[in-house]
């Protein structure tokens, strides 16, 4: 996403604009902050004002939806929903799937049941902001300061607040739960390996493969690999997990044909 930022002309400023502004980029390095381009160049726009007298002349930038002015430090805060809100517009918008069931069933197969085949994989996008942050630890319990306190994550190795690994990790559980199997699986065991951190505002790439079944007389049990990747490549999470697989839902092509599906998605 690219966002325009047009300032006003900074003669009776009431308050440290650039440092909001760099506070925004810091939350958000997803996003392209862009200064002195072209209206039609930026479907967004940031008009920064230093006082409430608000100067700045900002239809010719778009539609008061696509334009937030911002006169005063409470109006960054505002800022930030703003942001979160147009980011999973997009994330949503941009969604596909493949998780469409045959046009004919299988002899056999009910129409009703997820067909399945070995080496389907999806996948899925999703980035973490400190609100998100803020809610886990307030739902788990966990104030841990390395996820919470700039100042005191400062002086770590990471020298900046890291989202709590188990909450990056439950995307995987979620990819699962949602579309690979879908619906209905139960969690068996999950093992979990944490590689690198991941930071406030960063994009993860969650990726879920089901590589083996072994079948029941009343359901499956699958055996899937998910991933949870950096924008730079990096694996952050590594996770080998069991889910069971009733019947009544599932039916599983135990063939060894492999068919790879993706889903795009922000907000499962």
């Amino acid at each position: 996403m690219k966002v325009g930022v047009k300032y006003c002309g900074g003669c009776n400023c009431t308050y440290d604009r650039g440092r909001e502004v760099q506070r925004l980029k810091e939350q958000f390095p997803g996003i392209k902050f862009r200064s002195g381009c072209l209206p039609e160049e930026c479907g967004l726009w940031l008009v920064v004002c230093g006082c409430a007298r608000a100067c700045v002349k900002w239809e010719e930038l778009g539609t008061e939806d696509k334009v937030l002015q911002m006169r005063n430090s409470g109006d960054f805060r505002r800022a930030v929903s703003w942001l979160k809100e147009r980011l999973e517009k997009e994330e949503k918008s941009s969604r596909t799937s493949d998780f469409q069931e045959e046009d004919r069933p299988l002899p056999g197969v009910r129409k009703e049941k997820r067909i399945l085949r070995l080496g389907q994989e999806a996948w899925m996008t999703r980035p973490f902001f400190q609100d998100d942050v803020k809610r886990f630890a307030a739902l788990t319990g966990d104030f841990n300061r390395i996820h919470l306190d700039a100042a005191y994550a400062a002086d770590t190795r990471y020298g900046r607040p890291v989202v709590h690994g188990v909450l990056t990790a439950s995307l995987i559980s979620t990819l699962m739960g949602m579309e690979l199997p879908g619906e209905g699986t139960v969690l068996l065991e999950e093992r979990l390996r944490f590689l690198q951190p991941v930071f406030y505002g960063e994009k993860i790439k969650i990726q879920v493969r089901l590589d083996s079944c072994t079948e029941r007389r009343r359901d499956y049990v699958a055996v899937l690999t998910g991933r949870c990747l950096k924008a730079g490549g990096e694996t952050a999470v590594e996770a080998v997990c069991r889910q069971m697989l009733s019947k009544d839902l599932f039916w599983v092509d135990l063939s060894g044909e492999e068919k790879k599906t993706n889903v795009e998605s922000g907000n499962l």
